[in-house]
């Protein structure tokens, strides 16, 4: 397994790119920390994408195929990124932590 932290001046087009390359595939949502109860934010739905909004400092996460049946998420005030490539029974992991201590885990499934 190989772990990458992303640093914050490449977010937009870390998103960017990571919005086309893991589009339509599975992935889960989890989130661990204070006040989530370590729980799955959602099961896996389809990749919609990721953007980060600089000037908001949030980054929103979608999920679903059709323009009337999306799932939102939004993460505030991120302070990390980090990119997990081949985990034991998933493809990819994105772990992102927030600054009130959350973290979340986007589980990517394999395509297909």
């Amino acid at each position: 397994m190989e772990i990458q932290e992303i640093s914050r001046d490449l977010w937009v087009d870390y998103f960017n790119g990571l919005s086309k390359s893991h589009a339509e595939r599975p992935v889960a949502i989890e989130a661990y920390g204070p006040g989530t109860f370590n729980h799955h934010v959602t099961v896996a739905l389809p990749f919609a994408g990721t953007t980060y909004e600089q000037k908001e400092d949030t980054i929103e996460i979608i999920q679903g195929l059709a323009k009337n049946n999306l799932v939102s998420h939004t993460v505030a005030k991120p302070t990390h990124i980090w990119f997990h490539s081949d985990v034991t029974d998933v493809t990819d992991v994105v772990e992102i932590r927030s600054g009130d201590g959350v973290t979340f885990l986007l589980r990517f499934s394999a395509e297909g």
